[in-house]
């Protein structure tokens, strides 16, 4: 009603029609965030599915190492225990020599000779050091390593 002139009609029609054109466009627009926030809720809602059944996994799986740590901690104290009545009956000289040797070497400190050889350091030892190892009365060091050989043939 305030176009005075035809032009001024088509001038305010256009722009109803370039208005009209671009709300439909922001509607469209938010058809496709719609649709997109739909697929990422389903989306979500699998992801927590899944986190649910890898807590239970996780769950259960540390329960089972729950369980075994007490065993293995149960498995701990009879041995120390045992380690404790059987070194009250072993020379003390001796004891500390193994405890020394043990703490040093951190893995073996008695080991097996081998044909000739040292099991603990793999080298070549001298004849005589192979027969002093198969008397269980004498104390036989390994002349490389240290260790305490025991010769079981």
């Amino acid at each position: 009603m305030e176009a005075k002139t035809n032009d001024q009609y088509r001038a305010f029609l256009q722009e109803i029609a370039a208005a009209e054109k671009q709300v439909s466009a922001l509607e469209d627009r938010e058809i496709v965030l719609m649709e997109h926030v739909e697929s990422a809720k389903k989306i979500i809602t699998e992801r927590e599915a899944e986190l649910k059944e890898e807590e239970d996994g996780v769950a259960e799986e540390k329960e089972m190492l729950e369980e075994r740590l007490s065993e293995v901690n149960e498995d701990l104290e009879k041995l120390v225990a045992d380690r404790g009545r059987i070194t009250s009956t072993i020379n003390p000289s001796l004891l500390a020599k193994y405890d020394r040797l043990f703490k040093n070497k951190g893995d073996f400190a008695v080991v097996q000779v081998e044909g000739n050889h040292c099991s603990g350091c793999h080298m070549k030892l001298p004849p005589q050091v192979t027969n002093d190892a198969l008397n269980p009365d004498k104390l036989v060091i390994c002349n490389f390593c240290g260790r305490m050989l025991i010769n079981l043939r």
